[in-house]
C-alpha cells in the first residue's frame, strides 16, 4: 500500500535526498501498489454490501512495477538524479543481512525473502465496490512533493476531491 505516511515510497524519497548512490536489493521484485484510501473505501463498502459478506478480495493498484521502476519514479518525481546500483540475488541477500545490524533497519532478511514472491494480483480491482483503484502516478506527487508552500493546498484539494 502507498499513502502519505507509508514506509515504502517515502523511504525511497528520503534515501534519494540523502544518499549519493542507492544500492537496491531485489531490483526485479514485482509490486502492484494500491492506495491506502482505496483499501479503506473497499473495506467500508464491503460492510455495507451484503453480497461481499464471507468473501475474499484481492486489492491491487492498476499497474505492476519492479522495485527499480518504483525507485526510479520517486527519484524522477523528486528531481533528484541518483545512480541506482541494482544488486543481484546473492548480493541482495548479503545486503539485507548487513542492514539488520544498523540502528535504523532499512531492510531485513525477511524483506529480502518476501520480495522473492511477487506482490501482485492476478485479477482486476473488484467491480463489486463500484470504483477503480487509483493510479500511483495520480496520488504520489500530491504527498511526496511537499517542498513548496502550495503543496499543502494540493493535498487539501485532493482530499476534498476538487
Amino acid at each position: 500500500m502507498f499513502g502519505p505516511w507509508d514506509r515504502f515510497l517515502n523511504l525511497f524519497a528520503r534515501l534519494a535526498r540523502w544518499l549519493p548512490v542507492i544500492m537496491l536489493a531485489s531490483p526485479n521484485a514485482r509490486f502492484q501498489p494500491v492506495h491506502v484510501e482505496d483499501v479503506a473505501r473497499a473495506v467500508v463498502e464491503s460492510l455495507e454490501l451484503a453480497r461481499t459478506y464471507d468473501q475474499n478480495y484481492d486489492l491491487c493498484g492498476p499497474t505492476v512495477y519492479t522495485l527499480q521502476e518504483l525507485v526510479e519514479y520517486v527519484c524522477r518525481l523528486m528531481q533528484t538524479a541518483r545512480p541506482i546500483l541494482p544488486l543481484n540475488d546473492e548480493m541482495s541477500r548479503v545486503f539485507a543481512r548487513m542492514m539488520e545490524w544498523l540502528p535504523v533497519r532499512l531492510m531485513s532478511h525477511d524483506n529480502y525473502l518476501s520480495m522473492k514472491v511477487d506482490s501482485v494480483c492476478d485479477c482486476a480491482f473488484p467491480e463489486v465496490f463500484g470504483f477503480e483503484s487509483s493510479p500511483l502516478e495520480a496520488i504520489v506527487p500530491l504527498y511526496l512533493l511537499d517542498s513548496t508552500p502550495r503543496a499543502r493546498y494540493r493535498w487539501l484539494r485532493f482530499n476534498a476531491r476538487h
